[in-house]
């Protein structure tokens, strides 16, 4: 019925595991749970013990290839014809995560649970990741059937629709692969369903490797033209504010903006009190400067 998929790297994925495998054991019905290590160099030898339950089995890259290569290879390998695509970093938040699935598959093409964040104020270091999570990220499924197709933190669909659908291969950076996915499935008539069924994020990064991440991201409209195709830049807020600024002929200003303070305004989104205003500045004015600057 339901293949359970995990791509990991670098990651402890035992409490993840560890719980989904008690849950579906109280469903009985078929699954399965996939492991794909992407090459990693911790964790290996702990996440490889998680195949002591009968219905994990773990897998290893020989080479690192990235997560849409590895969700590719985990998808070929599943027998059951829902997948379950999870993010190594992820938690249920309760027993009846899997439960909430099972309930909706039969009558569903592609369903998105969302994603959570703890209540609980983290380490300044990750407080960065944390805001933006909670202001960003975290939404209920009407709130999200309005957002940006992101699909790939927390989701199923149905192998068939997966094997059409395959995750680009040629996007290995960070950022936007998932809003690519969901923008091909809806212009081909695949039904993508939101519903209320989250899984807590547990990796917070520290803010600066957040920061720099972003950036790689927001680059993807100088760098690739797939991201800059209309229908693309009218799903990524960002990339709409870019095209929005360039109209207006006001790129310069910004990229003299950026030049001045962009020292203090990463210095504040680093800070105690980071601000997602800020950071939308950041970012759109790190574009004006770099336009022009990149290949």
């Amino acid at each position: 019925m339901l293949s359970i998929l995990i791509s990991v790297y670098n990651y402890d994925c035992r409490p993840l595991v560890s719980a989904l495998y008690a849950q579906a054991q109280a469903l009985k019905r078929p699954y399965e749970i996939l492991l794909l290590d992407d090459c990693s160099s911790t964790y290996v030898a702990e996440n490889r013990t998680l195949e002591r339950f009968g219905t994990v089995v773990f897998y290893q890259n020989e080479r690192n290839r990235g997560l849409s290569a590895s969700r590719n290879k985990l998808a070929s390998l599943a027998k059951h014809p829902y997948l379950l695509f999870l993010d190594a970093d992820a938690m249920p938040p309760d027993d009846l995560f899997l439960q909430r699935y099972t309930e909706t598959l039969d009558d569903s093409e592609v369903l998105i649970g969302g994603i959570c964040y703890s209540d609980t104020r983290p380490a300044d270091s990750q407080l960065l990741r944390w805001v933006y999570g909670h202001g960003r990220e975290a939404s209920t499924a009407r709130q999200r059937q309005q957002q940006t197709l992101r699909l790939s933190f927390n989701f199923v669909l149905r192998k068939d629709i997966q094997i059409r659908f395959p995750f680009n291969e040629h996007i290995q950076d960070y950022g936007h692969e998932d809003t690519l996915l969901g923008i091909q499935m809806q212009q081909n008539g695949v039904l993508i369903t939101h519903i209320d069924n989250p899984m807590i994020h547990m990796g917070l990064e520290e803010g600066s490797v957040f920061l720099t991440k972003s950036l790689i991201a927001a680059e993807k409209c100088l760098r690739q033209q797939v991201f800059q195709q209309k229908e693309v830049v009218q799903e990524i807020k960002l990339f709409r504010s870019f095209q929005r600024v360039k109209s207006l002929r006001i790129n310069g200003l910004l990229s003299l903006f950026y030049r001045i303070f962009h020292t203090g305004m990463k210095r504040h989104l680093l800070g105690k009190h980071p601000s997602l205003f800020i950071y939308d500045v950041y970012r759109l004015s790190y574009l004006c400067r770099m336009e022009g600057h990149v290949k």
